[in-house]
């Protein structure tokens, strides 16, 4: 029987470091393909994720009118959406064509993590069993980051990230995952990427120690972060009790393996209930949200076909108008 394939996942928010992640499982040996997104002023080392997979994520947000930057994302409602299968159908056949010869591959896109449970659909399609790396990174760093790129403002990204980072971690609870905190990368590099070719049982080999060192020495640079926050600095932010420090401080510390399995369960599950008014506040808010996008589309839809009449008349209009002074 042969060998099941894979695909190692890097999830996390944006600005959270999953490119640098991304970048350190190509390092590990892990292909992530040729079409990747282009470097630029905010990621100068690149992005390490693949362009058509970007796009289709952001295909999927648009079923429900939702965005990148869009809270209570949805998932049964793209899923029950009459053009889901057809991109579902689309991203399987895209993949196929890519890795469909690997028996090891990897995928990154900051915006899977809140769509997991139409990537598990497509995974399952394409017979592969998916690992995941989820990047750790204090919200303080992440929302002013997010600022910066005129992606979010800060409140927003707070609630962008405690969104993702929920989703993350609960629909990754029955796979192998490991969790990276972002800050540890630097100064610790080679000890960061052996602990995640351990956990994911990735396969070693002659070239895999020079090209971790290669990473660490020549990848590596404090420009690749513009901020570091500490605890201390979050509390400040976020007096307790704050779910958004004590998420933190749970992932950070499964990050460095101070969760046993049974800590990890009973914590995860007070954070849950804790969780549930929030999701229950995000979902009504994009619930709200779609109602008055289809009420504008639908209006848009009867206004068009009378702009194009009240076109057709001006321009009628305009034509009598010129045939009246040249008769003169």
């Amino acid at each position: 029987m042969p060998a099941l394939k894979r695909v190692i996942v890097v999830l996390g928010m944006q600005r959270s470091g999953t490119s640098t992640i991304a970048r350190a499982i190509h390092a590990l040996g892990v292909p992530l393909g040729n079409n990747l997104l282009p470097a630029n002023i905010f990621n100068p080392r690149g992005y390490w994720e693949d362009q058509r997979i970007w796009r289709l994520n952001q295909q999927f947000l648009d079923l429900i009118g939702a965005s990148h930057q869009t809270g209570g994302v949805n998932c049964p409602s793209i899923l029950e959406h009459p053009k889901c299968e057809s991109l579902i159908t689309k991203a399987t056949v895209y993949l196929h064509k890519q890795f469909g010869e690997c028996a090891l591959w990897g995928v990154k896109d900051p915006h899977i993590g809140r769509l997991l449970p139409l990537w598990k659909i497509i995974f399952q399609r394409l017979g592969v069993e998916p690992s995941y790396v989820i990047a750790v990174r204090n919200p303080l760093s992440i929302a002013e980051s997010l600022q910066r790129c005129g992606l979010a403002d800060k409140e927003s990204g707070f609630v962008l990230w405690l969104e993702n980072m929920f989703s993350v971690v609960c629909e990754t609870r029955q796979s192998t995952r490991v969790f990276v905190d972002y800050d540890e990368l630097f100064g610790h590099a080679p000890e960061a990427l052996r602990r995640i070719a351990k956990t994911l049982a990735l396969p070693g080999g002659p070239r895999q120690s020079q090209n971790i060192a290669d990473f660490a020495e020549n990848f590596l640079s404090e420009n690749l972060r513009s901020s570091r926050y500490t605890l201390e600095q979050l509390r400040a932010a976020f007096p307790a009790p704050s779910l958004f420090f004590d998420l933190y401080e749970f992932v950070r510390r499964a990050a460095h393996d101070q969760l046993s399995p049974e800590d990890f369960s009973q914590q995860w599950a007070v954070m849950t209930d804790r969780y549930a008014d929030i999701h229950r506040c995000l979902s009504a808010g994009a619930a709200q949200y779609q109602k008055l996008l289809a009420r504008h589309q639908r209006r848009n839809r009867l206004w068009k076909p009378l702009k194009e009449m009240e076109k057709m008349v001006r321009t009628g209009r305009k034509k009598l108008l010129q045939g009246s002074r040249a008769a003169m």
